[in-house]
């Protein structure tokens, strides 16, 4: 299992790396060009992954709107919504930021990040 997670990594680095090589977001425009195939949803979680963690909150939040309009039911809605609430509240924009926690309570209150966001609408709130 520890190597499963570390070939994801390494996957998830070549992907950025490719995507950075070939410039103007090629594995998006592939993604946006290949619409219907199975590893566009894949492609786009691992973008939003990277750009979460090279903290580009704009790729960051139209990536993860892209998985949520052209594949809602795959298995990576769920982190989509709740990376799109968390680019929007990284952004500073807390009404975004709470109204898309909300649609993601609405839809997974039992969910994997349902804890965190709740924590986070009370100290949205808060402010």
């Amino acid at each position: 299992m520890k190597y499963f997670f570390g070939f994801v990594a390494l996957l998830v680095a070549l992907g950025a790396a490719w995507n950075w090589a070939i410039g103007n977001d090629g594995l998006s425009r592939y993604c946006d060009s290949h619409v219907n195939s199975k590893a566009a949803p894949t492609i786009l979680a691992w973008l939003g992954e990277w750009y979460e963690i090279s903290d580009n909150r704009e790729k960051m939040q139209n990536g993860a709107k892209r998985i949520l309009e052209r594949y809602p039911d795959s298995s990576y809605a769920e982190e989509a919504q709740f990376r799109l609430a968390l680019a929007f509240e990284k952004m500073n924009r807390i009404p975004d930021a709470v109204e898309q926690y909300g649609k993601y309570l609405d839809k997974y209150p039992q969910g994997r990040f349902a804890k965190s966001v709740r924590n986070n609408v009370e100290i949205l709130k808060s402010r």
